[in-house]
């Protein structure tokens, strides 16, 4: 199972380093990244990707659902030839998650059915309210 990390500016970067500070380098990704190098640049880092992974189960995290990482990736979906999984709006939770299953060897498709199960946000509001309730 190959992870790509995509994002507009240096996030995915960001997440593929806080995920080894976890993980070590067992939790090795691929990051493309859309900098200020405009999109043709990032469409051949995309096609270079593509090429290196095309041949396995792929997961990719897009930063935002419809941005520009995601819909170039989605362009290319056909291309794998195994599972092609591409979720949006990633964040550091759904990552931890997904990395951890990985390194326990889940397939793909498990990993999906976790994430979508899954939820990484919360508010603290929330938290507090529970917390008391519990004292209670």
């Amino acid at each position: 199972m190959e992870f790509v990390i995509t994002s507009h500016g240096s996030i995915a970067a960001g997440f593929a380093e806080t995920l080894k500070m976890f993980f070590g380098e067992t939790a090795d990704c691929h990051v493309v990244s859309l900098g200020n190098e405009g999109i043709e640049d990032f469409r051949i880092k995309i096609e270079q990707t593509v090429e290196l992974i095309k041949t396995e189960d792929v997961l990719i995290f897009a930063d935002l659902i419809g941005g520009t990482p995601f819909n170039e990736f989605a362009k290319r979906g056909e291309r794998f030839q195994k599972e092609f999984h591409l979720l949006g709006g990633t964040n550091l939770g759904l990552l931890i998650e997904a990395m951890n299953m990985k390194l326990q060897e889940e397939k793909g498709s498990a990993i999906v059915k976790r994430l979508r199960q899954n939820t990484t946000i919360g508010f603290y509001e929330d938290l507090q309210k529970m917390t008391n309730e519990e004292d209670e």
